[in-house]
């Protein structure tokens, strides 16, 4: 029998570096593989990014994915994955491969209790059940969100997040050391409630009223919209490419996450292999899946802004030989994620084909 092309259906929203990564690793991993990858084009915040042409894999741009759907709907994919239910053109397109393929469900979000997810929860659990056979989970949290939504311990992978590991490689050792940073604090993210920057600037303000200088910081959306006034040493960044995020990075002692509420962040797994622990809201996702309070991270309670500025205090204060503690061990956490461990996960989904 002569050898078949497995090929796989990615239908993603944004193109973001992690992705690449991922891509590049399945098509290492299998030299018969054929993957494409329909992406949102009209709305991309990593538009800057510039996604490599890859052998082997073909990018559809969603604008014109109407017009291909039928011929990918006849393409026999070995496995679909899918961004959830956020887009309902995704979900009629599979409404009727759900039988003839393993489809994937990523799950990055946790069950809180909220009212908005209660009302919720009926709806989504019909949904994980009659588009998708498999949950792919990044984490503890998400795992018992994923059994929440029906999908049996069978059913359910793991290792759905990794950044590009990669990006430490060219980190020269004494770029380690705390004295040689530029920055005391980086923030990546947004400007908005969830991702709380302001909790940040309030501990910085009291910081400052202690007589405590520090410098710090901020990259993302709208970041310059923040009120700096009072503080010294602050640098604000609205947007700047994805090397250059990682450049600051580098640059910068502690990566601090005050997010009220937040998924999975690929940032946290991104500041650890560069070797740069971690000051992190316990509402952040990642939390058990790569942070040790105290070894290579401090985690305070939730919108606490007095915890938070005794984490931050606690960070400064470090000796060169604990913050060289904290390094190795964040670089040492990283390593429970990969883009190969992320890979492997999804390919044992996909069903061994005849060969010669």
């Amino acid at each position: 029998m002569p050898k078949l092309h497995p090929r796989l259906l990615f239908l993603f929203s944004e193109l973001a570096p992690n992705w690449q990564s991922l891509l590049e690793t399945i098509l290492d991993l299998n030299s018969n593989i054929l993957i494409d990858v329909v992406y949102w084009d009209s709305s991309n915040r990593w538009s800057s990014f510039n996604f490599k042409n890859l052998d082997r894999l073909r990018l559809i741009p969603k604008s014109i994915f109407a017009s291909k759907a039928i011929e990918l709907q006849q393409s026999c994919y070995s496995l679909i994955y899918c961004a959830g239910w956020m887009d309902k053109s995704y979900l009629t397109f599979l409404f009727n491969l759900r039988t003839t393929c393993n489809v994937v469900l990523p799950v990055d979000d946790w069950f809180t209790g909220s009212i908005v997810q209660i009302l919720k929860h009926p709806l989504r659990l019909v949904a994980a059940q009659v588009f998708f056979t498999h949950a792919w989970v990044a984490g503890p949290w998400q795992y018992s969100y994923a059994r929440a939504l029906g999908f049996s311990k069978e059913r359910i992978i793991h290792h759905l997040l990794s950044a590009d590991d990669s990006c430490h490689a060219e980190i020269a050792d004494d770029r380690f050391k705390s004295q040689l940073k530029k920055y005391d604090f980086i923030f990546c993210g947004r400007n908005s409630p969830e991702k709380n920057p302001q909790l940040l600037i309030k501990a910085l303000h009291i910081m400052r009223s202690k007589g405590v200088k520090t410098t710090a910081i901020f990259i993302g959306s709208a970041i310059s919209n923040i009120d700096i006034s009072g503080l010294h040493d602050i640098t604000l960044v609205d947007h700047c490419d994805f090397s250059q995020v990682l450049r600051y990075m580098r640059e910068s002692k502690f990566l601090v996450c005050p997010s009220s509420r937040d998924y999975h962040p690929l940032v946290v797994h991104e500041a650890l292999l560069l070797g740069l622990p971690v000051i992190c809201s316990s509402n952040v996702g990642a939390v058990p899946s790569l942070l040790v309070n105290s070894i290579n991270s401090f985690i305070f309670n939730n919108n606490s802004c007095p915890q938070l500025v005794k984490a931050l205090e606690s960070a400064i204060s470090l000796s060169e030989d604990s913050y060289s503690s904290f390094v190795s061990n964040a670089k040492l956490f990283a390593m429970r994620l990969s883009p190969s461990f992320s890979a492997l996960s999804l390919l044992s989904l996909v069903s061994p084909q005849p060969t010669d």
